[in-house]
């Protein structure tokens, strides 16, 4: 259960990105519950909204299930993942902003 909290080693994630390359649900599942209460923590921190969080953790691991032929190639996934939740939550206040700016448009019209 450590691996839940701490991450896994190297050696064991490599294994399951390679399974899970190679469609394999049980790699995505350990992969997901290894990662996923990580990242959702990490985006509660800078969305400051449980349910947001957890729709974009969620649409993380979609994305990863649906790009998972070329997973087995990144150097770190826990980098990767991070990196994805970062962007997540630019493009979802880019969305914010775009939505407010049209609402103020149509306000004006």
């Amino acid at each position: 259960m450590r691996s839940v909290i701490m991450g896994m080693n190297v050696e064991i994630e490599e294994k399951y990105l390679k399974e899970l390359a190679g469609g394999s649900r049980k790699a995505f599942e350990v992969l997901y519950m290894t990662y996923a209460p990580r990242v959702e923590y990490f985006l509660r921190g800078l969305l400051k909204n449980d349910l947001e969080a957890e729709d974009i953790t969620q649409d993380i691991f979609y994305k990863i299930w649906s790009n998972r032929e070329t997973i087995a190639r990144l150097d770190s996934f826990k980098s990767y993942l991070f990196r994805m939740a970062k962007n997540a939550v630019y493009n979802h206040y880019s969305h914010l902003l775009v939505k407010e700016n049209y609402i103020e448009i149509e306000k004006n019209k």
